[in-house]
């Protein structure tokens, strides 16, 4: 699984699949990211579950190797929806229908929610960094 879907010209090329995990969440995933600070291929996946997964592929050359599971922040209702990674440090946000919008630390030592943000009566679908990382 490349991380970088572009050519060495910069053009987009195609995505093919190469892993499925069955059943990686109890419900619909809404969301997923590249995980950017890390050399090896991670995903960040949001679902409807109320959860949020990091997920580590193998290296490209294992053919019949799959994704596996690093770690799983349960705790936001009804459904992440949107989950999006630091440009350049070991966090994400994610933001769920249930007005909550949650600071993850990735650290691999010691992965937390840092703070919950609720934002009221109102739904939070997608978030982003801007380009430097200083705001969600």
């Amino acid at each position: 699984m490349a991380a970088d879907p572009t050519s060495a010209d910069g053009d987009v090329v195609a995505a093919t699949k190469l892993h499925k995990v069955d059943e990686a969440h109890k419900d619909s995933v809404f969301s997923v990211d590249w995980v950017r600070h890390v050399p090896e291929a991670k995903l960040l996946t949001g679902s409807v579950d109320d959860t949020v997964a990091i997920w580590t592929s193998a290296p490209e050359t294992d053919a019949t190797a799959q994704l596996s599971l690093d770690q799983v922040f349960p705790d936001h209702s009804l459904g992440a929806v949107s989950v999006v990674c630091h440009p350049s440090r070991p966090l994400a946000v994610s933001s769920a229908i249930d007005s909550k919008v949650r600071l993850l630390d990735m650290a691999p030592d010691a992965p937390v929610v840092k703070s919950t943000l609720d934002v009221g009566p109102s739904e939070c679908w997608k978030m982003d960094w801007n380009h430097d990382g200083t705001l969600f």
